[in-house]
């Protein structure tokens, strides 16, 4: 893994056990692109990898001067999370280039996104590219409570009307997938 070494610039809660982290180059230069579904893989102390999604809200992955994750505290998890969450501003991760396994179709056709959970951190930067390539779309985004939902509301402040928040505790239960479809 061809590694980029990065500086946290900041690392905070922004939804019950999800934390935004925001790396930066050493020296305020600019990062390689990436496309709406991208992914890249942190390079743990144990030599270990991890993949966190790239998470756009403001349409500058074609011309990154920061990569912004969003991290779900795992308390199950192998340790992965539990590092990221120890991140504080001036550490340096190791990262690789960005790839994308998840790329977002480039057709025409209007989309519906879907995500719940932390599942949003891709999702979030398929619906930025939609929206700023005029692409028709709907962005449909669940939660067991609004306090769980990473980004909320930054999307809804994005996408406005596109944008469906459904918080389970509120709705009286889980996403009416089949109503959805």
């Amino acid at each position: 893994m061809p590694d980029l070494t990065l500086n946290v610039r900041s690392s905070d809660d922004i939804a019950e056990r999800v934390r935004k982290i925001i790396l930066v180059a050493p020296d305020g230069s600019a990062l390689p692109s990436f496309s709406a579904g991208a992914h890249v893989e942190v390079r743990l102390p144990d030599g270990d990898t991890r993949p966190y999604s790239l998470v756009d809200l403001d349409a500058t992955a074609t011309e990154p001067v920061r990569y912004v994750l969003g991290v779900l505290l795992e308390s199950e998890g192998q340790g992965g999370s539990r590092h990221m969450h120890a991140l504080q501003p001036g550490d340096t991760l190791a990262i690789s280039e960005p790839k994308n396994s998840f790329a977002l179709s480039d057709d025409s056709s209007p989309a519906l996104l879907i995500a719940g959970g932390i599942g949003i951190t891709p999702i979030a930067s398929m619906a930025t590219a939609l929206k700023a390539a005029g692409r028709p779309y709907r962005l449909v985004y669940a939660g067991r409570h609004a306090g769980a939902m990473a980004f909320a509301d930054a999307l809804s402040e994005q996408h406005g009307a596109a944008m469906t928040l459904h918080c389970d505790d509120v709705a009286g239960g889980p996403l009416p997938l089949a109503t959805i479809l």
